[in-house]
């Protein structure tokens, strides 16, 4: 999700609770650092590819370059598996705000809740 795309999430604040509410505004900081974090790692991946090229291009390869080269490949290899895994993350995130929603919606079209129910269904 783009940073513009949190910015721009708005909930209808009347019709929830102050933990529902609590919940969404923690679920925002968390979906914008997963965001910077993504873009950090993005960066990194970029850097990473950079000084590959220059390496390759710059020095022949010896056994010492040989080993670097490994421990390179391994290193982003392993950024590609946190990735998927922030991903998917993210994904499950995404589903819970929505399931949220959608309680609330289906709470709003049954008449609302009574005091104390909204703790209970979270």
């Amino acid at each position: 999700m783009a940073d513009a795309q949190i910015d721009e999430i708005h909930y209808p604040t009347g019709s929830l609770s102050s933990v529902e509410k609590q919940i969404l505004d923690e679920y925002k900081k968390l979906a914008e650092q997963l965001s910077t974090l993504k873009h950090e790692l993005t960066e990194l991946n970029n850097k990473i590819d950079l000084q590959k090229a220059i390496d390759s291009a710059t020095r022949a390869t010896t056994t010492t370059d040989e080993k670097q080269e490994e421990a390179k490949k391994d290193f982003i290899v392993q950024l590609r598996a946190l990735e998927q895994t922030l991903s998917m993350f993210g994904t499950l995130f995404k589903s819970s705000v929505y399931k949220i929603f959608i309680n609330n919606e289906e709470n709003i079209e049954n008449g609302g809740l009574h005091n104390g129910d909204t703790e209970n269904q979270l």
